[in-house]
């Protein structure tokens, strides 16, 4: 009984410790320099693309961020990846910011 109880406790503690490299990144590093830290925001999303492959959620957080912070040769590259690799449709963007200036 007592081996059965360490059998269920153990493989019911895996989930406690699902977190990966790149969700700690993610929510220690990237989530909160997005809004205080474009360039280490920026730097830190492409490195984690580099190893776990293109992140569409996170990128397109960037490309908001880009565009607020006129890294417009960033942003037009990224968002035409975006758009062409990802089926990121701009008609359903909410309010009036022209991307094609």
């Amino acid at each position: 009984m007592k081996y059965v109880f360490y059998l269920i406790f153990s493989l019911t503690s895996i989930g406690l410790f699902s977190q990966n490299e790149r969700d700690i990144a993610i929510h220690e590093v990237i989530y909160p320099s997005l809004c205080l830290n474009y360039e280490l925001a920026k730097s830190e999303i492409l490195k984690l693309e580099e190893t776990y492959g293109y992140e569409t959620n996170l990128k397109y957080f960037l490309l908001n961020r880009s565009f607020e912070n006129n890294d417009i040769d960033f942003f037009k590259p990224e968002l035409a990846i975006l758009v062409r690799n990802h089926g990121f449709i701009l008609d359903y963007e909410p309010g009036v910011k022209s991307h094609f200036d």
